[in-house]
């Protein structure tokens, strides 16, 4: 019996030690490594061979498609002045000048908040090549664990401006003087006022946001009487809650004079389609920029800002200033007289191909910390979450968890003080 009882005692603390050895190692900070090179590759020989063209190998889905996304940027690489080509065939790594990962595509299905599986990366790379990472929502969307890619990216393809490849969701162009006379004769006859015949409108599905842009339109709505379509609002355009890229919505959305871009996320350069959309459709974007500071690119005199009035109910009163005067709106759209607006990603993409075809004289392979550029941000991946649900989801240490909750008391606090007391805009 004592030998059994010893037998099952060591067991146990040999168990014991195990369960405690792969507790430390699953603790261990987890880091994805840049793979070894290709083996009887010569490099010089294939640099001579694509100096006249770059390959750009999209290992990634994007958005989960895997076709529609590898055309669209054949289209874009087709109007560029540079001659660049693209392919999703992973077969093609080697002779790839830059591999392209989309961020929220980079993780494994079924994932948890703060998860550290990816998909399969690549096993082998060269000296020369450019792994580009690409992103185009805000950090409140990061729900994979970015610390495990350390160093292995080279570039960034993002919506803010300090970027590598800057990935803005709309741009504007200066019109050539011969545009600018035709257009102002056109804009001359035109009268945008008369052509809408309803007043404001807005759609959103994300009903927990950091922005927290329920509460201002709840406090709207004191003064206002709008329409609101989306899943918050159980009440869908064109038989859909998705409305971007519908047409047949846009062609509804069109009849309003007034359209509420309120962005999700208070975040650098983070301005989206909602705004170039609306302009898009000669509407006025009503805008919830708390921060011009940390924005850029935006058309001067295009928008209306909430935060740029004392209270909501002095904003109201301004919008109906504006939907009674005809000169009034109709002002908002003189910058159709300077500018042309492109909502694609045509332009930023000939600038990937034209950095590839320029490395060697002006642009360098560097390496980016992905978390420190994250971080740099004034909106934090761990900081802003508002669905409080998913936190027991992830592995957040207990620290993490505080540091969450702590940010989101101060975030909610600082939106409903404006809301109760009124605010005072941005800061000029």
């Amino acid at each position: 019996m004592n030998v059994r009882r010893a037998k099952l005692l060591m067991l146990f603390g040999a168990s014991g030690i195990i369960i405690f050895i792969l507790k430390i190692l699953s603790e261990v900070d987890y880091k994805l490594a840049r793979p070894r090179s290709f083996q009887n590759v010569d490099y010089i020989a294939r640099k001579m061979l694509r100096n006249s063209s770059k390959i750009i190998l999209l290992w990634t889905e994007y958005d989960h498609d895997k076709f529609k996304y590898l055309e669209t940027v054949r289209g874009y690489l087709s109007q560029c002045h540079y001659k660049c080509s693209v392919t999703n065939n992973q077969n093609d790594l080697a002779d790839s000048d830059a591999v392209f990962f989309h961020l929220t595509d980079i993780w494994e299905p079924n994932w948890k908040i703060g998860t550290k599986q990816t998909i399969p990366f690549p096993k082998e790379s060269h000296p020369e090549q450019i792994w580009i990472i690409e992103n185009s929502e805000p950090p409140f969307s990061f729900f994979g664990d970015v610390n495990i890619f350390g160093d292995i990216f080279n570039w960034t393809m993002w919506y803010r401006t300090d970027a590598t490849i800057v990935v803005p969701y709309g741009r504007y162009i200066q019109l050539d003087e011969v545009d600018k006379r035709s257009i102002k004769k056109m804009y001359e006859r035109r009268n945008i006022y008369s052509e809408k015949s309803k007043f404001m409108v807005g759609a959103i599905s994300n009903c927990k946001d950091p922005g927290r842009r329920y509460l201002l339109i709840d406090e709207m709505s004191k003064y206002l009487d709008f329409t609101m379509f989306g899943q918050c609002y159980s009440k869908n355009m064109c038989g859909t809650s998705w409305i971007v890229g519908n047409a047949d919505c846009n062609d509804e959305l069109k009849q309003y004079r007034f359209y509420l871009a309120f962005e999700s996320n208070q975040c650098k350069d983070y301005i989206t389609e909602k705004y170039w959309n609306s302009l898009d459709r000669r509407q006025i974007p009503i805008v919830n920029w708390k921060r011009k500071d940390i924005l850029s690119g935006y058309i001067p005199n295009s928008y209306i800002n909430v935060y740029d009035f004392p209270s909501v109910k002095d904003f109201a009163e301004y919008i109906k200033l504006v939907n009674g005067n005809a000169s009034l709106y109709n002002s908002y759209f003189e910058w159709s007289n300077e500018f042309s607006l492109d909502l694609t990603w045509r332009v930023s993409w000939c600038n990937l191909c034209e950095k590839l075809h320029k490395m060697d004289e002006k642009y360098e392979r560097q390496i980016i910390d992905l978390k420190k550029y994250l971080y740099s941000d004034v909106c934090h991946p761990l900081t802003i979450l508002s669905n409080r649900n998913k936190l027991n989801e992830g592995n957040y240490t207990s620290d993490q968890v505080m540091s969450i909750h702590y940010s989101i008391r101060l975030y909610y606090h600082d939106t409903e003080a404006m809301l109760s007391q009124g605010n005072k805009g941005p800061k000029k």
